[in-house]
């Protein structure tokens, strides 16, 4: 009314029920009166209209979240499955289903799993046969040569035998990956607390420091893991005169930083050291060492794990191992 009038004074007042009184003076100074039914200002059907639109909403929003509840359980499953396979845990429950691409993309999950697992079942019998066949003569040599006497040669050729089946465990054991054993809840501040104790004992260099933030479990394969932390931390203690170990939860993640106070690995030289059969001969005594697959199998297990494991320099000076498992 404001913007049709401009300038002109004007009233609006309700006289009842049914009836507003518009009064409008004019530029006479004459008083224009009009009455103005009062549905002529309010339609009695808004209400509803409003009620039928939120009610229609609700209606479609609620029929759109059951569809896309169903379109993304699904996806939600398979991401689960591939997770889980990841961690070396098999998820046999994942069904083709959903939208047309969901169901493609299961399928080529599902063909990609039993091809990489029938590629690990051949590796492992393969290897597993060579294994046999390997010891079998090796151990003919060995009963020949200690029937022969114990003169330096002897225990020379004996000694080269030895290094061949620590050798063709070591084969044997990175190729396997420790895929039969099944995780389990652990308690991880006792696990580590285990470990350390017994690497302590026979350790004398120096010291072994265990700091655990909280009280920690994860899920994990007992034996694959047990084997990655010793071959860390005894790789610490060999090249290195004292050890600290911290242990906490970092966002979903568990962390653990093992620091030393050794010569450490070049930056440039980190990323061979995971390569199978590698060592550096630089660091690395030849008559200690092994035969270059600890840090392979050791990266091989955490991955298996869904973690990851880096190497830095330590604010000791030495080498700091970090691993990273989700929590």
């Amino acid at each position: 009314l404001t913007n049709k009038f401009k300038d002109k004074e004007y009233k609006l007042n309700r006289m009842s029920d049914d009836e507003f009184a518009l009064e409008v003076r004019n530029d006479n100074g004459r008083i224009i009166k009009a009455l103005i039914p009062y549905k002529r200002l309010y339609s009695s059907t808004f209400h509803i209209f409003i009620l039928w639109n939120i009610g229609l909403s609700i209606l479609f929003l609620s029929m759109a979240i059951v569809f896309m509840k169903n379109q993304i359980k699904p996806i939600r499953k398979l991401a689960t499955a591939a997770e889980d396979f990841g961690k070396g845990e098999d998820n046999k429950y994942l069904r083709v289903a959903g939208a047309k691409e969901v169901r493609q993309a299961s399928r080529a999950f599902l063909e990609m799993r039993a091809r990489i697992t029938k590629q690990i079942e051949q590796r492992t019998d393969m290897l597993s046969g060579i294994s046999h066949d390997l010891r079998t003569p090796l151990t003919r040599m060995k009963l020949e040569i200690a029937m022969l006497g114990e003169d330096e040669e002897h225990k020379d050729l004996l000694n080269d035998i030895k290094e061949m089946e620590d050798m063709l465990e070591g084969y044997i054991a990175f190729a396997k990956g420790e895929q039969e054993e099944k995780a389990k809840k652990i308690n991880l501040n006792e696990f580590l607390e285990e470990i350390v104790h017994k690497e302590a004992k026979h350790y004398s260099k120096g010291s072994i420091d265990l700091h655990l933030e909280e009280n920690i479990k994860v899920k994990a394969k007992p034996q694959a893991f047990r084997r990655a932390i010793i071959n860390i931390i005894s790789n610490a203690c060999k090249y290195a005169t004292n050890v600290w170990i911290q242990v906490g939860i970092r966002d979903e993640y568990i962390e653990i930083h093992i620091d030393d106070d050794g010569k450490g690995i070049p930056q440039a030289e980190i990323e061979e050291v995971f390569k199978p059969f590698v060592r550096l001969e630089k660091s690395r005594n030849k008559n200690t060492g092994g035969v270059g697959l600890g840090l392979s199998v050791t990266r091989d297990i955490i991955n298996s794990h869904g973690g990851h494991i880096n190497l830095s320099k330590s604010p000791y000076k030495g080498l700091r191992v970090t691993i990273r498992i989700p929590a």
